[in-house]
């Protein structure tokens, strides 16, 4: 079965039918739409469904007292469905794909332990247990990763390699989120430096903590970083703050976000 997005992405049998469900980004940020497909490829056996539904669905931990003793409750409540298909038949070996797109809110819950947003996957199929499959969103907030990621792309000329998402295992109350990214280095600040990875941790404000480490070459990966303990290659941590990611009007000071990221590599790596 061909993969044609390059994003989350879960898999099971239903039913002896094979389905897919992928999306076509790793992670969102809030407003954003998510576009997908589900891919379904019969099994041995002809198979129906009286209807294929998916709904986008927000997910917390609510937290009440009773009886003087703190009860946890996991909710989940659905924001938006479709309905992907009825009457489905899907004869062996034959596979279909189903677009769908869903919008986030605005301002809606970022990714954090025990929160967030997932598209859930539901077959009805006669007289047996309907099958589900369940598929978590990554979404962060829409301002300050985006914004350092386009002032290295657009201001420094620095080649995204590759991105990594990290969940984070904390109790961060509006959630938390971390993302990897490999970056290749223009000319103009190479030298010994071939290539830069950026570990941004994101807590659902507008200040974002970078962790910088250099890499030797191409073929090390964001995950690297995360496995290795030594200390050959050198890291750095810098906060950028309000201050620096936004200019006097609220507008994203780019420019100011390139100098910054561009003096920390200069200063600590060449």
């Amino acid at each position: 079965m061909a993969l044609l997005l390059d994003g989350q992405s879960c898999s099971g049998m239903i039913a002896g039918v094979q389905v897919l469900l992928k999306t076509d980004k790793q992670v969102y940020c809030q407003g954003e739409t998510v576009n997908g497909k589900v891919m379904v490829k019969g099994g041995a056996h002809l198979q129906k469904a009286q209807q294929l539904n998916l709904t986008l669905q927000e997910y917390w931990v609510d937290i009440k007292p009773e009886n003087g003793v703190f009860q946890r409750r996991a909710l989940r409540k659905r924001r938006d469905e479709m309905t992907i298909a009825n009457h489905f038949e899907i004869r062996p070996h034959d596979e279909t794909a189903f677009d769908f797109s869903f919008r986030l809110p605005e301002n809606c819950r970022l990714s954090g332990q025990n929160e967030g947003w997932c598209l859930y996957f539901q077959a009805d199929i006669p007289l047996a247990l309907d099958p589900v499959m369940v598929l978590h969103l990554p979404v962060m907030a829409v301002e300050p990763i985006n914004y350092i990621i386009r002032a290295c792309e657009f201001y420094l000329q620095m080649e995204l390699l590759s991105s990594l998402y990290i969940p984070v295992n904390d109790n961060n109350p509006r959630g938390g989120m971390q993302m990897a990214y490999k970056f290749r280095m223009p000319t103009n600040l190479s030298g010994r430096l071939d290539c830069i990875f950026l570990l941004m941790r994101q807590d659902g404000c507008r200040g974002v903590s970078v962790i910088f480490r250099k890499f030797i070459s191409d073929s090390e990966s964001c995950k690297l970083f995360l496995n290795d303990e030594s200390t050959d290659n050198k890291t750095v941590r810098y906060v950028f703050t309000c201050e620096e990611l936004f200019n006097s009007s609220g507008m994203p000071d780019l420019n100011n976000i390139a100098s910054l990221v561009a003096s920390q590599i200069r200063q600590n790596f060449l």
